[in-house]
């Protein structure tokens, strides 16, 4: 959201000049789409499902290590294929002894996700070799201490070789009680014991390592403004590698004071939050910033914000978050909402305010969509009836009538511009949209003014003293 002419007005302008072949910078801009979707055809999807063989276990950590596609790969995958077939395994034969020394000593953590109750858990990751295991993390301190485990050697079924593109699915763990990680004879299990990530291996391996979850940031930065906004809706996994997406906090955490979570549009970046977040009552209220490519799918965008925030209320505990997202941001944070709302045990969102939300698409998003020579991911998105725009407010086809309301933990309001040229009105009033929202502010300022108007600030700071008095 550029702030001289608003986030989906550049989206119109880059289809008009790519459709009509007038702009050779702008088919620069929209070849690099295609450079970076080749380039995340690179990665493989892994998903599967987690669960405790003891009812009510908390917390859970599933991780992925990688290890070289070499000899004693294959030698530890014919292992785990004799110890599933019911053969005895000598595990203090020298043999054994040997390949469990050699493993370990070139194994690495790949990424680890943390869950508050059993569920579906999914990791993106470089072509290689890995183990998935999971660990019921009993005292919540991010570690592992000794606790019920599955491990990644116990079945053939999560050691695997990924290659670019490989969707790799339907991988059930589950924790058992009685089972804990024995790192002489687990290849992989000292990784687990001694640590999750080091700077180093986060430039190798996975999506995932490159996150952000709580990291001081200065807003005045330029780290967050429209130069690294633009790398992250043309340029998807150059934004990854060199910006680096995820939660920023703006100032050290304190957990006296409640969290508000600025969530910008395509083309957006944390800097046009700027007079919001100035408006705070710093006695009572934390900014963070989240900071992603706008130019990806908007499921996987909603969904590495659940995780990261999952992680911050694992590490901070906090009770009270509040979220305040522009444009797209908008339907990122409501998928957001209840995705969390699905994933954790204690639902820390009481308020939502969006501002300038196209709740029902933005049709030059189809028009690129069926016309333009190269497609941002995220237009798929937000043309108008797309499947994730009908997913925000029905269960099923839209057709069916079945309503899909925001958990009603949440209380919901709406902010509009009557002078925004950027989305039609009639997709900022949503009639399902609207009907969510405790209150409906309609104020006169185009897209991205009405982050700058000081009735957008007043109206946050009434809203956040009515919630939270």
């Amino acid at each position: 959201m550029n702030p001289a002419i608003g986030m989906f007005a550049r989206l119109a302008g880059v289809l008009v000049a790519a459709l009509a072949g007038t702009s050779g910078c702008i088919m620069l801009e929209l070849s690099k789409v295609s450079a970076t979707e080749k380039q995340a055809a690179r990665f493989g999807y892994v998903a599967g499902t987690v669960e405790s063989d003891s009812p009510g276990t908390p917390w859970m950590v599933v991780y992925a290590a990688m290890v070289p596609c070499d000899e004693d790969w294959r030698e530890l995958l014919a292992l785990a294929a004799r110890s599933e077939a019911g053969e005895a395994i000598d595990m203090e034969s020298g043999d054994v002894v040997d390949l469990v020394e050699r493993l370990r000593a070139k194994s690495v953590m790949a990424d680890h996700i943390v869950l508050q109750r059993p569920g579906f858990w999914y990791v993106q990751l470089a072509p290689g070799c890995y183990g998935i295991g999971a660990f019921a993390d009993l005292n919540r301190n991010f570690h592992y201490d000794d606790e019920p485990v599955a491990p990644a050697t116990a079945s053939q079924d999560q050691l695997f070789e990924l290659k670019s593109g490989d969707r790799i699915e339907g991988i059930e763990l589950v924790i058992q009680s009685e089972v804990r990680l024995r790192g002489d004879f687990d290849p992989l299990a000292m990784q687990v014991k001694t640590k999750f990530r080091t700077h180093k291996e986060q430039q190798l391996i996975s999506v995932g390592e490159v996150a952000v979850a709580g990291e001081l940031g200065d807003l005045a930065d330029k780290h967050f403004g429209a130069e690294n906004a633009k790398i992250g809706y043309f340029e998807v996994f150059r934004f990854l590698w060199d910006v680096r997406p995820g939660i920023y906090f703006l100032e050290e955490y304190d957990p006296t004071r409640i969290p508000v979570l600025f969530v910008h549009g395509a083309l957006g970046y944390p800097q046009e939050f700027a007079a919001l977040v100035e408006s705070l009552d710093r006695e009572r209220f934390q900014p963070w910033v989240f900071f992603y490519p706008s130019g990806a799918r908007l499921e996987n965008i909603s969904e590495f914000l659940t995780q990261t925030v999952v992680s911050l209320q694992f590490r901070h505990g906090f009770d009270d978050l509040v979220v305040v997202a522009h444009s797209m941001g908008g339907l990122v944070s409501r998928d957001f909402l209840m995705r969390l709302h699905r994933s954790v045990v204690d639902f820390p969102v009481r308020l939502f305010v969006s501002l300038a939300t196209p709740w029902g698409g933005v049709p030059s998003a189809a028009k690129g969509v069926r016309s333009s020579p190269f497609v941002v991911p995220s237009w798929r998105d937000i043309a108008p009836g797309s499947d994730f725009l009908a997913g925000l407010f029905f269960e099923g086809p839209a057709e069916q009538g079945i309503r899909r309301s925001l958990p009603e933990d949440v209380n919901f309001y709406l902010l509009f511009g009557v002078g925004d040229k950027t989305i039609p009105l009639s997709s900022a009033i949503r009639w399902e949209a609207v009907r969510d929202a405790r209150a409906r502010w309609p104020l006169s300022y185009d897209h991205t003014g009405i982050l700058r108007s000081p009735e957008a600030a007043e109206l946050l700071g009434e809203i956040l003293t009515s919630e939270f008095r």
